[in-house]
């Protein structure tokens, strides 16, 4: 039997496709007592706020019928942006040569981070272009979060 977030991650990204969109992100949080559903997608041609309509209104009819959350829980559906989380290393060579900024796992206590151009992604490892050194290699598994960063 699949389990209630696979049941879940599979409604939502069904009707994310009906509707033309890609889902890019799901997230479960809470606001007060509330649950939170995130949903975040993404469209080749960018995010409109009627496919952010459409997209809603078909999970929501879906999560009715379904019902795989128990309890209330307030559906939120937003486009990635600018600043859109890299998930994995497909997404880092999805946006090669896009600027990223990269957040380590802290290592001695200290934060770690990265800001530099998505280069190569090799077997775990993503390779960044920096302005001012020489290319840095980092194990993905080394990576708390990746985010591209929009030049300012």
């Amino acid at each position: 039997m699949a389990s209630p977030g696979t049941v879940l991650e599979e409604l939502v990204r069904r009707a994310c496709q009906q509707e033309g969109a890609e889902l890019w992100d799901i997230e479960r949080t809470s606001a007060g007592k509330r649950q939170v559903l995130r949903v975040t997608v993404d469209h080749p041609e960018g995010v409109t706020l009627p496919l952010l309509e459409r997209v809603s209104r078909r999970i929501s009819r879906e999560l009715d019928e379904a019902d795989p959350i128990p309890g209330t829980y307030m559906l939120e559906c937003e486009s990635p942006g600018p600043q859109r989380r890299l998930r994995n290393l497909e997404d880092c060579r999805r946006f090669s040569g896009e600027r990223a900024r990269v957040r380590l796992v802290p290592r001695d206590g200290k934060k770690r981070s990265l800001i530099g151009r998505i280069g190569a992604v090799e077997d775990d490892r993503l390779w960044l272009s920096m302005a001012d050194s020489e290319d840095v290699s980092v194990p993905w598994s080394e990576v708390q979060t990746a985010r591209l960063d929009q030049e300012r």
